[in-house]
């Protein structure tokens, strides 16, 4: 006999476990009682109100119970947000201690030619050829990187940035700007 499989469509069993639930069916049903409630006039009988109450408990059960498990999510996607972050901190320090490492064994093996009037070598596997930069380096002076105002403005940039501390500032203060007003306040959510 074929075994039969139930389509997504199909309603959830009343015994549906938590772990079945998204938050949006949970949402769906609070929105649901809150129709009926909205449709009973006058008063709830003994009955009806052991029956809401029954409904709203098993609710907030998996409620509880689905946010619990979104905010244990969290926490692990926090702590491994953390670890791949020290993760990659570690990585680029060592990248960077490779590069340096190059950098070192190049300028070594450059002034290995340089000292031995070398232009070229093939060995097994590699080609060297020493060879001058395509320009030379601007090398501009210490008190001028320091204080580039200094310079002739030809030589110099300015770069125009809004200076948000002062802005927030002056809005904080009562000032009305033309080119600047206070958006809406975001919210969070703290998980402790």
């Amino acid at each position: 006999m074929a075994k039969q499989t139930k389509s997504k469509s199909e309603p959830a069993d009343a015994g549906t476990t938590t772990a079945a639930k998204t938050l949006y069916d949970i949402s769906r049903e609070f929105s649901a009682l809150e129709e009926l409630l909205q449709g009973i006039d006058g008063d709830v009988t003994p009955e009806q109100q052991a029956q809401l109450d029954e409904f709203l408990k098993g609710l907030e059960k998996d409620r509880d119970a689905k946010i619990d498990g979104y905010c244990g999510l969290i926490r692990d996607l926090e702590a491994r947000r953390a670890a791949r972050k020290a993760e990659a901190e570690r990585f680029a320090k060592l990248a960077k201690f490779d590069e340096n490492k190059v950098k070192r064994l190049k300028w070594v093996l450059l002034n290995f030619f340089r000292l031995h009037n070398v232009e070229r070598v093939e060995t097994v596997r590699f080609r060297l050829r020493r060879a001058s930069n395509a320009s030379a380096p601007v090398i501009v002076g210490e008190r001028f990187l320091n204080f580039p105002e200094e310079l002739p403005e030809r030589f110099r940039t300015v770069e125009f940035v809004p200076n948000l501390k002062e802005i927030k500032k002056a809005l904080d203060d009562g000032e009305t700007l033309d080119f600047a007003s206070f958006g809406e306040k975001g919210e969070n959510l703290r998980i402790e």
